[in-house]
């Protein structure tokens, strides 16, 4: 695998920031944001997980994993512990820190919106089979064809913790062909790209930048040590965006909820004196994944390890309305219940 192309150089020239990132598709940028606020938000999160049993209690600053409260099956935090999170006035003040939105001026037409639906990914060592599969943003997040993600980790981040990889140049050729997959999201690239990943170690304060089509994936944590990052994702004002995208991930708490605690009100729907215009969704490319994950149903293709995953797009599918289509699915979810009885 390749190594990133090295974007810190051209932070302050706008030009050559937008070039860069037209050419490749993404940005490294080493030193973006303030290793102070990274820490305080590494180790707010660390005492979360060790107090909910995920985390070593004696090793947790080191983010060693507790290898007796991971349940077996999953790759990530449960929801309720996700919520925990989600309500840290430090964490949410990441995505708009002034170097990082300064980068994203460079790249958008000003204003800049900074999705509120900020993500954290907390990454358990050795659930290999859970690693976010090759993937593009736009299918997910939609609204603007002209989405950015900043992606970074928390720490250091040496190859055996993984971290990410793009494919160089993908965001060119629009939205790529889909099959079904675990790991985050669900659904992953056909095309292998091969000659076009890159990646790099990270060290405590460099951000990945990249556009919503370009391909990307995680890459597995060996070790024994968990992987905390951050994606933040960000698009002209003036264009297009999704109601879920000015809503908490996932919908796992409120703005309510999160605000109650917070010291200050300067972050509170920051995003509220922007003239945004909501997008309807269109799940065109989920619906493409969902068809080819019933035949594979049907033929008995489908991966063993996705059948029980793959079980929600069946039931999207009876959701729509396509008669042909419902019945097929029907009829798979029958013979799959009728296999668990037996």
């Amino acid at each position: 695998m390749n190594e990133f192309r090295d974007s810190t150089d051209l932070v302050g020239d706008a030009d050559r920031l937008r070039a860069r990132a037209e050419d490749d598709g993404y940005l490294f940028i080493r030193g973006l944001l303030p290793v102070a606020n990274l820490e305080r938000v590494r180790l707010e999160f660390l005492e979360i997980l060790r107090d909910l049993g995920y985390a070593d209690a004696e090793g947790y600053r080191d983010q060693l994993v507790n290898p007796d409260g991971i349940p077996e099956g999953r790759g990530s935090i449960p929801n309720d512990t996700y919520a925990r999170l989600y309500l840290l006035e430090s964490f949410h003040a990441l995505q708009l820190e002034p170097a990082l939105l300064g980068v994203m001026e460079a790249l958008l037409d000003p204003p800049v919106l900074a999705h509120p639906s900020i993500i954290s990914r907390v990454m358990f060592p050795q659930r290999e089979m859970f690693t976010t599969p090759p993937h593009q943003d736009f299918p997910h997040v939609q609204g603007s064809a002209d989405v950015y993600t900043a992606w970074f980790p928390l720490h250091d981040l040496p190859a055996s913790m993984g971290g990410l990889a793009v494919a160089a140049g993908s965001h060119r050729r629009g939205v790529y062909d889909y099959r079904p997959a675990l790991g985050a999201g669900g659904i992953a690239v056909i095309d292998p790209l091969e000659g076009a990943w890159a990646t790099n170690e990270f060290r405590q304060g460099d951000a990945l930048i990249f556009h919503s089509l370009t391909v990307h994936q995680g890459l597995p944590v060996t070790g024994d040590r968990i992987r905390l990052s951050i994606d933040g994702r960000y698009q002209c004002a003036r264009e297009p965006v999704l109601q879920r995208s000015l809503l908490p991930h996932m919908g796992v708490t409120t703005w309510e909820e999160v605000y109650a605690g917070w010291e200050s009100d300067d972050l509170k729907y920051y995003w509220g004196d922007l003239e945004t215009t909501i997008a309807d969704v269109n799940d065109v490319h989920l619906e493409q994944v969902d068809a080819l994950t019933l035949e594979e149903f049907e033929d008995g293709t489908l991966p063993p390890e996705l059948e029980k995953k793959s079980i929600g797009a069946l039931e999207r599918i009876i959701a729509r309305d396509d008669p042909e289509l419902r019945e097929r699915a029907e009829a798979v979810l029958a013979a799959q219940a009728a296999s668990d009885e037996s």
